[in-house]
């Protein structure tokens, strides 16, 4: 189909519903299916699907944030590690074919925003 001499596609939104859950993207699915698998085995806890935070600055909302995914990892037998992954895209660079994400403008700075305001580390996988 085109649309002004453009290609698009449009999504089927049966095809992303996995245990009741929609998910933006295939990628999300796959890393979905991923951890609840590391959970079944005792590895992680707690996996939480668009967990927002709210960045507040000297007592002023300045923005939020919606985390792909959220959950916690074990460390010496106890569950004690926060983790925050945000699914992207990834492209490999031409010069040394290393693969990394595609990101927005936007997302660095929510990234530094999650470690200055919560001392959490966005992965990006």
């Amino acid at each position: 189909m085109s649309y002004f001499g453009r290609r698009y596609k449009v999504k089927d939104p049966q095809s992303l519903v996995v245990d009741g859950i929609r998910f933006d993207s295939k990628l999300e699915v796959a890393h979905y299916r991923k951890l609840k698998m590391m959970e079944k085995a005792g590895e992680i806890r707690d996996v939480a699907y668009h967990t927002k935070y709210t960045f507040v600055v000297n007592g002023v909302e300045v923005g939020t944030y919606e985390a792909d995914f959220t959950f916690m990892e074990k460390s010496e037998e106890r569950f004690r590690i926060p983790r925050i992954h945000d699914v992207k895209a990834w492209k490999t660079d031409k010069r040394n074919g290393k693969k990394k994400p595609i990101l927005g403008p936007a997302d660095t700075l929510r990234k530094n925003l999650m470690n200055a305001c919560f001392g959490l580390e966005v992965e990006y996988v």
